[in-house]
């Protein structure tokens, strides 16, 4: 929660956001609203609490929270400050091919697309990607958590409402990954966060979970790969044109057992 005091943030931190985003201390703190010299203290040896805290821990954990700040607040830094910081951050959110793949169907909705959607629709694009190229679109592990939500780490904290469009250079991205990605986009467009919840729910009761190195329970990429290749199969759905179908039987198919 935004104002945990259990929150806690080191110097060597607080030297990696500086270094990271390209920012001094005085902009920093300008950059945040609070007094000029509060981050030159906290680099003194003074310990951040309470909300000052669990800002810059965000701010350290996540350049998409990072952005945001910088992007509302623009206007506490100079010009050559804020284009400077802003080449930095959009530079580290480009380091994970996941958080591109997440951005680019953020801008493609407009930003009009829930976190929990997000998700959702990267594990579809993974899925019928490892189906039909039989290889991963992106490496990164679907965890199995509480909250239900398979890639938490495109999301900052405690967002579940509309996420924000980014100007980003998507190099991470092959030209034939942009327009697979759009093709998936456009077949999710026309249904609801009723649909997507509804169609993901019943595809990870069937999902096989393990654990991964660190005890954290996980569907590997291979077991995503067997649950796409059988259901394609036991449906008939040979080609990637037939996704659209495929789709639309997972929606009329959770809609009649709403019904019952």
């Amino acid at each position: 929660m935004k104002n945990d005091t259990r929150q806690v943030i080191t110097t060597e931190q607080i030297s990696c956001i500086l270094e990271d985003y390209r920012i001094g201390k005085k902009p920093l703190a300008k950059l945040l609203g609070w007094g000029e010299t509060t981050i030159i203290r906290y680099m003194d040896g003074d310990i951040p609490t309470g909300e000052y805290a669990w800002k810059l821990k965000k701010i350290f954990e996540s350049p998409q929270y990072y952005y945001e700040i910088l992007t509302q607040n623009r206007e506490n830094l100079t010009d050559v400050a804020f284009k400077k910081s802003k080449k930095a951050v959009l530079g580290k959110m480009a380091e994970s091919k996941l958080q591109m793949i997440a951005q680019y169907f953020i801008n493609l909705y407009k930003g009009e697309i829930s976190a929990l959607q997000l998700q959702i629709l990267l594990f579809y694009a993974q899925g019928f990607y490892l189906a039909f190229y039989e290889k991963p679109l992106f490496k990164d592990e679907f965890r199995v958590n509480g909250s239900n939500e398979p890639y938490l780490a495109v999301v900052k904290d405690n967002q579940r409402e509309m996420l924000q469009c980014m100007e980003v250079e998507f190099q991470l991205l092959q030209e034939k990954e942009l327009e697979y990605l759009k093709k998936i986009q456009s077949v999710f467009a026309w249904y609801g966060s009723k649909a997507f919840i509804a169609i993901f729910e019943k595809a990870k009761s069937k999902l096989k979970i393990s654990r991964d190195k660190k005890n954290n329970k996980v569907v590997t990429e291979n077991a995503i790969k067997n649950y796409f290749i059988k259901e394609l199969a036991e449906r008939g759905m040979k080609k990637f044109t037939d996704i659209p179908e495929y789709i639309n039987i997972l929606v009329e198919e959770a809609k009649a057992e709403e019904i019952k």
